[in-house]
């Protein structure tokens, strides 16, 4: 590691572990994007293990859920995922023990009893929307043309995601605690599991998530200081 690099990490390293810990900084923003490009490999690994599995693609982040049906009142899910071609989850990061919410969980288990074709026509119905302020509606346009990108990478089409019969749903936390659902993935434990590691597909991948399990561990060390 040379040394701009060296201190550049060190850097967001104690800055992210720091802000962690102190109130009114949204951390799981800053968690989730260090754990947005593992989010496919964890997903894979819960269900997969060390095995390779089939393929899993995350289709969208902050994806909307129905509400309320008549003027498209929505809650957002952190991630989308696809698992093969006959699977998706709804995928929640929860960062305290305190994000987390029976509301929230009830509306997630809603969602995903209520099957991918009901979750895909709410998705489209909420994209194609013409109300809103300009920039939401640039970033709903940048983010569906995102979705269908991904849709392409996972060999899947919008009448083949409103097709999927399998939908599920879990929640990947950084500590584990009594109130989370059993459909659960710890990050804790993940941070020094050498089959984990092992599960990614190069070097250079083992060494990122080193670096970012590194945060993580400061993160969760500095909490329990507090």
């Amino acid at each position: 590691m040379d040394g701009a690099y060296y201190n550049f990490y060190h850097m967001v390293k104690a800055w992210t572990a720091r802000d962690y810990c102190t109130p009114g900084v949204k951390a799981e923003i800053i968690l989730d994007m260090l754990l947005s490009d593992f989010i496919e490999d964890l997903v894979r690994y819960h269900y997969f293990g060390e095995g390779k599995g089939c393929n899993v693609t995350l289709l969208a982040k902050e994806f909307p859920i129905g509400v309320n049906e008549e003027n498209h009142l929505n809650a957002k899910v952190d991630y989308l995922v696809s698992i093969g071609s006959n699977k998706l989850a709804l995928v929640e990061l929860k960062t305290t023990n305190d994000s987390y919410t029976g509301r929230q969980n009830n509306r997630i288990i809603h969602a995903v009893e209520g099957g991918a074709r009901e979750l895909m026509d709410f998705y489209y119905r909420i994209v194609r929307l013409k109300g809103g302020n300009t920039l939401d509606r640039k970033k709903y346009g940048y983010a569906y043309k995102s979705f269908t990108e991904n849709l392409a990478k996972a060999q899947l089409d919008e009448e083949k995601a409103k097709a999927i019969q399998e939908l599920d749903y879990l929640y990947i936390s950084l500590t584990d605690h009594r109130s989370l659902p059993k459909k659960k993935l710890i990050l804790e434990g993940l941070c020094e599991n050498e089959p984990f590691a092992n599960s990614l597909e190069s070097e250079g991948r083992r060494q990122l998530w080193e670096h970012v399990s590194g945060i993580l561990k400061m993160c969760i060390e500095e909490k329990e200081r507090m």
